[in-house]
């Protein structure tokens, strides 16, 4: 194998075509964040929007732990006696606003969606299923999280950023969480925060040690992301303390 020649032009280079390939854009400058993004900051955290009355979003997905499981189960427990155990482990929330709609590319690989299985198209369609599901929060209804945000803390600030009748229908009430958690997913910088030292490196606020630079010229990537968003069989046998049946993914 030869070694590489890592003169001082060749590095500069490596970096020059990195920050051409977007590397260094695709982290925009925060922003305010808008109404409905603000009124899912509470909802985030709210245990009467399940049927248990203790399990919010943010049970499964702890905003210290990279919005992602730490009870130490194989997979958390949900349901209307916040009991039966789920099918899957909750996943890290953190950079889904960057997933693309579910497609097949060029070679019909399925790719992008939301969910373990890109069912769903877009954040706030796949907050419907953790809010109904029920092995999860068991809401019976649309209706049935409706009444309970009439009766949130937070019930003024949802009607200021989704109308003051916005209770008049259920169902375009319920759009409003669904949409609202879309929109923090997307806003709140926690979720995107792009801080590793590879995304300072390509914002041009860190420098990459020898060995670092080495490893990058042989991978020589462009996408702080560090996925294509396609779906691979790994070969990972089942988890047994799962009871779940084989045959469920998700």
């Amino acid at each position: 194998m030869s070694k590489l020649n890592l003169t001082p032009s060749f590095i500069a280079m490596i970096c020059i075509g990195l920050m051409s390939c977007g590397g260094g854009s695709s982290h925009a400058a925060p922003q305010a964040m808008s109404a409905a993004a603000q009124v899912w900051d509470p909802s985030f955290h709210d245990v009467t929007l399940s049927a248990s009355g203790s399990q919010s979003c943010a049970t499964c997905h702890n905003p210290e732990r990279a919005h992602a499981g730490v009870d130490g189960r194989a997979v958390p427990l949900g349901g209307a006696a916040f009991n039966p155990p789920g099918f899957c482990n909750a996943p890290s929330l953190r950079y889904l606003a960057q997933n693309p709609a579910y497609f097949f590319d060029d070679e019909g690989t399925p790719t992008g969606g939301f969910n373990r299985d890109g069912r769903a198209q877009s954040l706030a369609e796949q907050a419907r299923r953790p809010l109904s599901a029920a092995h999860e929060m068991a809401n019976a209804s649309a209706a049935n999280v409706v009444n309970k945000l009439q009766s949130a803390s937070y019930v003024e600030e949802f009607r200021a950023a989704f109308g003051a009748d916005v209770f008049t229908d259920a169902d375009t009430a319920f759009a409003g969480p669904l949409s609202a958690l879309e929109k923090y997913q997307q806003e709140r910088p926690e979720f995107n925060p792009f801080t590793s030292k590879y995304d300072y490196f390509l914002k041009g606020q860190s420098r990459l040690s020898d060995r670092e630079i080495r490893g990058l010229a042989l991978f020589n990537g462009s996408l702080p992301l560090f996925t294509n968003f396609t779906y691979d069989n790994v070969g990972v046998p089942r988890n047994l303390d799962i009871p779940a049946p084989i045959a469920r993914t998700s």
